[in-house]
């Protein structure tokens, strides 16, 4: 297998990690300064971009040569970014400020907070509905009382 074939073969992700990434970043850069979306205002371009927390290819940023290619593209070695922020952390003159463990974080903290503002919306979502079968149940009542 040649250089190229593994450089490669470690930016092919699997269609159900992409899928993870995309619905844990809640449409939103993982930086934690940053609310940018990762999909542009018509709709349908996607401007997010897939980073590797440690490098792809030897020639890149955090590159772990303990990791296997599966472990590279896997989805615990991913995460979603805005342009800047990709290309604020794969600079390699700022390779010093984001390490491995300060994008871990960030893509753990990310992820925890859009699972926790998912559970939040469902438990809105279940009191609301709640409130309107209290209502029903309300006027069902006044219906029979006042008819």
């Amino acid at each position: 297998m040649t250089k190229k074939e593994t450089k490669d073969k470690s930016r092919q992700y699997k269609p159900s990690t992409v899928r993870r990434l995309d619905t844990l970043s809640g449409n939103e850069c993982a930086h934690p300064d940053c609310s940018k979306k990762l999909i542009a205002e018509d709709g349908v371009s996607i401007i997010s971009k897939i980073c590797h927390i440690a490098a792809a290819s030897k020639e890149g940023p955090r590159f772990d040569d303990n990791m296997t290619d599966e472990e590279r593209r896997g989805f615990d070695n991913l995460i979603l970014l805005c342009d800047e922020h990709h290309v604020m952390i794969d600079n390699k003159e700022n390779e010093a400020q984001y390490p491995t463990s300060i994008l871990k974080e960030w893509k753990h903290s990310h992820e925890k907070k859009i699972l926790e503002l998912k559970k939040q919306l469902r438990e809105a979502k279940r009191e609301s509905r709640e409130k309107v079968e209290k209502i029903g149940i309300f006027f069902q009542f006044f219906n029979i009382v006042f008819a």
